[in-house]
């Protein structure tokens, strides 16, 4: 059943055994799982069924400049959508598992290790992929690959299907006998009992000072990497330094991944090899890719962080002048800078772009239409690992949405260890593919400076409030219970103690059906 809660009167009191703050992939997860269980929920949403500008500004922040190794502040807005669905009503649906080592504590990489190994979430990985329409994980890999034979490694992305978990479970949620959906429903502050180890209410505001409260027995914030965090620091009326916060754990250990283009490989004789990574595939009811990376034995014995490697085809022709200058003025122009009307008018556009750019055009749309049209080299870009570290953090901004609540502040720095990681990576998967017949790697950061425009911020916000059994290490428990508070749980990527190089949702619904066991055990055996 659905409420809107701008409908709800001004001081109402709602009880309620489980509150879900946040309808994404988390949330979403945890409700669909509860349909029909034998206790009440309040599914909680801050926006409504589909993007409300108003709303969205909510999820505004500020950013460190001094720290953060972009041109352009990050991209808040762009990161995370308030409406029921969650950032799943944008995302691209790859869906991989972490590898078994980026679970594993490494001597050499501090803060690393989960509380449990992979084997551990095996089955919430399996029911996973049924929430989000995916085959089981992991298929079959074709064994005379050059790509899949140690100590190379290929894995596969499949893709939810379909997209939104707003659209695919939102006539079961609505339908359901004992789950309430509130949209519009702000949470503002978590109250604590006197003895500060129970939240007994939540404050809800809402827009022109209207609000009201849940009394609820469980809380579980699912409000993703960046607004978890948020949320308990901004719950200050009782503790200044926020709930959780006794160890100034908070907000630390902020974690993203880069997308960045790292290699051209030439393919000699091997380009059919290389076919089955550039061309989507059918797995079951939806599509899937192939990407690479080192095995967990190699990087492990080498101290390499995680580098998953996805293929594009490539033609040197994009190393061309009137190539690379067509693509920065492409760029001007989705951006509306105002360096466009100069670009063109001093263009090296003119020199030898009549005769190189159809040539270019031509290749990429028979290279996209044609599975079979030829292409001699591939381009790598890698969705690279970063490490835990607690100087990468959200805090509070002192800058105020329009509920009067403080903005996320993010600082954000990418380290000399990541890079380095990165280059020793390639070094070894140079050498390896030369042997097996391609040609070589070219990963200097010069030569692939023009491909720039191609690199992006994931946009995968996690570790901010990470799993930790000691509480001067983290901020929830194996369990993904806040240290200290019986009843506060947290779902989603900001539990992460570590990022790997795998697109997060994957591990956020199979950790969110995780949690949804053990609070379902809760209520059934108190019954």
């Amino acid at each position: 059943m659905p409420i809107d809660g701008r409908t709800i009167a001004q001081g109402e009191i709602l009880k309620t055994d489980v509150c879900i703050v946040g309808a994404g992939a988390a949330g979403i997860t945890l409700a669909q799982a509860w349909d029909g269980a034998p206790f009440s929920v309040l599914l909680l949403d801050s926006g409504g069924f589909g993007e409300d500008s108003s709303i969205q500004s909510l999820s505004d922040g500020t950013t460190e400049a001094s720290s953060f190794d972009c041109e352009s502040p990050y991209p808040f807005l762009e990161s995370r959508v308030r409406c029921f669905g969650g950032t799943t009503t944008r995302w691209s649906g790859a869906c991989i598992p972490l590898d078994a080592d980026d679970f594993l504590p490494k001597s050499w990489l501090r803060h690393s290790g989960w509380p449990f190994e992979r084997s551990h979430l095996m089955p919430y990985y399996q029911r996973a992929c049924e929430v989000l329409g995916i085959p089981e994980f992991p298929p079959a890999m074709p064994k005379e690959s050059p790509f899949h034979q140690s100590p190379l490694e290929t894995k596969v992305v499949c893709f939810s299907h379909p997209l939104d978990l707003g659209q695919k479970y939102k006539r079961q949620i609505l339908r359901s006998p004992n789950i309430t959906l509130i949209t519009y429903a702000n949470v503002s502050q978590i109250i604590l009992d006197d003895g500060s180890s129970y939240v007994t209410r939540l404050e809800i505001k809402g827009f022109g000072d209207r609000s009201f409260t849940i009394e609820p027995r469980t809380v579980i914030l699912a409000t993703g990497g960046i607004e978890n965090a948020r949320l308990l620091l901004a719950s200050n009326a009782q503790h200044p330094q926020g709930i959780g916060n006794h160890n100034d754990q908070v907000g630390r250990y902020f974690m993203e991944h880069i997308y960045q283009v790292v290699g051209i490989l030439p393919l000699h004789q091997r380009r059919q090899d290389a076919i089955f990574f550039t061309d989507v595939s059918s797995v079951g009811h939806t599509q899937a890719l192939r990407t690479l990376g080192l095995t967990d034995t190699w990087r492990h014995q080498h101290r390499l962080l995680n580098l998953h490697l996805r293929f594009y085809r490539y033609t040197l022709l994009e190393d061309t002048e009137a190539v690379i200058f067509a693509k920065q003025l492409q760029v001007a122009a989705l951006d509306r800078q105002k360096r466009f009307g100069e670009m063109i008018r001093g263009g090296k556009l003119w020199r030898d772009g009549w005769t190189v750019l159809p040539r270019y055009l031509g290749w990429h749309f028979w290279n996209k239409l044609d599975r079979k049209a030829r292409f001699d080299h591939v381009r790598l870009s890698g969705w690279i690992e970063q490490e835990p570290d607690p100087e990468n953090r959200i805090t509070l901004s002192r800058t105020r949405d329009k509920l009067g609540q403080p903005l996320a502040h993010l600082k954000l720095h990418f380290s000399d260890l990541m890079q380095d990681s990165v280059m020793r990576s390639l070094e070894h998967m140079s050498k390896i593919l030369y042997t097996r017949g391609f040609g070589q790697l070219e990963y200097n950061p010069e030569r692939l400076n023009h491909l720039a425009p191609y690199n992006k911020m994931g946009l995968h916000h996690m570790g901010t409030t990470r799993m930790h059994p000691n509480p001067h290490y983290g901020v929830v428990d194996a369990n993904s219970k806040v240290h200290n508070v019986d009843n506060l749980f947290i779902a989603g990527s900001s539990i992460f103690p570590t990022g790997g190089a795998a697109n997060p949702t994957l591990t956020i619904v199979a950790l969110a059906l995780r949690l949804g066991d053990r609070i379902y055990r809760f209520y059934t055996d108190s019954r």
